[in-house]
């Protein structure tokens, strides 16, 4: 996901399943249950899965955000998610609902690597997926510049042990935009996409459009085109991947490297426009939801805006 603090041992990230209008009201407990506990209910299409780094450092110039371990979303329908340098047990009974989860950071690389590089990469995850309070991982993330038939083998190899390992965890894996891009790499890296189309629940692509890039997205007939054109290129290799992919937005504003650069373009139209392009084409309306990257760094009324745009386009209940 790009410019993350090292020192960061442990990071969680909430995953939000916001379910269609009919399914919106309070849910009703099970029989036999006197009341639903945190990850008790399925995760609902579609998904929302807010990804965000800690608050109050000097990446963040936003202000407001008082409380440095989990922001508080309440007010907005956005999946009230956040991530944390550590296992904090206020962020827990803030955050973790009957159908919410919560994921661990992990890596796709161990640390040492040795000889037995598969090995080493299952034990870690093994570690990550066993920390109490742990409902899965979100893997930070496959590089496609980076990846080598060898890589490839031992991802795969590491992928179906952890799946065979844990199979009530969830699997996320984000990976880089030119993952599985045939004009570069040609078919190598289609056995990794098979693998997490059979095995991951999620795979997230990071496609982050900076308004310098699609200025004229209000006038162009066929707005944020790499949103489709990543998701046939996939789905060409790994045919029925569609329904796992939540398609990775920036969400940054306000912050040295973020998405908003034209002081020009209203910067929550250009979020809605993407919400609406993933939510209505007719290749995209099939995937599994959205990714957010990072929700925290935007300005409390295009959180809003984005808030909406997810209402609207999805036709959910407020």
């Amino acid at each position: 996901m790009g410019l993350m603090s090292n020192s960061l041992v442990l990071l969680l990230t909430f995953l939000v399943g916001v379910a269609p209008a009919s399914a919106q009201e309070k849910p009703t407990d099970p029989p036999g249950s006197a009341t639903v506990k945190p990850g008790d209910l399925p995760l609902r299409r579609p998904v929302i899965f807010s990804y965000n780094h800690p608050w109050g450092s000097d990446k963040n110039p936003n202000s407001g955000w008082t409380d440095p371990w989990f922001m508080d979303f309440r007010k907005v329908r956005l999946s009230t998610a956040t991530m944390v340098d550590h296992v904090d047990p206020k962020a827990y009974a803030a955050w973790r609902t009957p159908d919410r989860r919560i994921l661990a950071r992990v890596r796709q690389w161990a640390k040492p690597w040795k000889d037995d590089k598969a090995g080493d990469l299952i034990k870690a995850w093994d570690e990550a997926l066993s920390r109490e309070g742990i409902d899965g991982f979100a893997m930070d993330e496959f590089i496609g510049n980076k990846v080598t038939p060898e890589l490839i083998s031992v991802w795969v190899e590491a992928i179906k042990e952890t799946r065979k390992r844990h199979p009530d965890k969830i699997l996320a894996f984000w990976t880089d935009s030119g993952l599985g891009r045939v004009s570069l790499f040609g078919k190598t890296q289609q056995p990794l996409l098979q693998a997490l189309r059979d095995h991951a629940d999620f795979v997230m692509p990071e496609i982050y459009y900076r308004e310098k890039t699609a200025q004229d997205f209000q006038t162009n007939p066929k707005p944020f085109r790499s949103f489709r054109d990543k998701v046939e290129e996939w789905e060409a290799q790994a045919p029925g991947i569609t329904p796992k992919i939540l398609m990775g937005l920036g969400t940054v504003q306000n912050a040295d490297w973020g998405y908003d650069d034209l002081p020009d373009v209203d910067y929550g139209e250009f979020l809605a426009k993407q919400v609406e392009v993933c939510a209505t084409d007719p290749v995209l309306k099939r995937m599994g939801g959205l990714a957010l990257y990072a929700p925290g760094y935007l300005k409390p009324a295009t959180l809003s805006r984005l808030n909406d745009a997810i209402i609207q386009h999805y036709k959910l209940k407020p």
